[in-house]
C-alpha cells in the first residue's frame, strides 16, 4: 500500500490530467449525443450514411454544403437530371420532397 501511495503522490499532476481528460471526453460525448437525440440528428439510414460516407472520402473530409428548404417543394419530374436519376431508382413522380442538401468540393481547402 505504501508503493502504491508513493506512486500516486509522485504522479499526481499526470493522473489528474488523465482524469480530467476522460472527464471532459465523457462530457463532450454525452452532451454531442443529447444534442442529437433533442434536434434527431442522428443518421442512422443507411441511403443517408451512404452519402454523407462517400463525401467525406471523396473530398478527404474537406467539403462545401449547401442546404434549403422550399415550403411547397418540388416532386421528382421538376428536379431535371437528378430527378431523373431519382425515378430510375425507383422513386415515385409526384413524390414532393422540401428539403435539399447539396455537397461537393471546397473552394479552397
Amino acid at each position: 500500500m505504501k508503493k502504491v501511495k508513493e506512486f500516486i503522490e509522485e504522479h499526481k499532476m499526470k493522473i489528474a490530467g488523465v482524469i480530467a481528460c476522460g472527464v471532459s471526453c465523457g462530457i463532450g460525448v454525452y452532451a454531442g449525443y443529447s444534442y442529437c437525440m433533442r434536434h434527431n440528428t442522428v443518421l442512422d439510414d443507411d441511403i443517408i450514411k451512404h452519402v454523407i460516407d462517400d463525401a467525406v472520402k471523396r473530398y478527404d473530409n474537406w467539403t462545401s454544403a449547401y442546404g434549403v428548404c422550399i415550403d411547397d417543394g418540388y416532386n421528382s419530374t421538376e428536379l431535371g437530371k437528378i430527378g431523373e436519376k431519382m425515378m430510375k431508382i425507383g422513386i415515385p413522380s409526384d413524390k414532393v420532397f422540401t428539403h435539399f442538401i447539396a455537397i461537393g468540393k471546397p473552394e479552397n481547402k
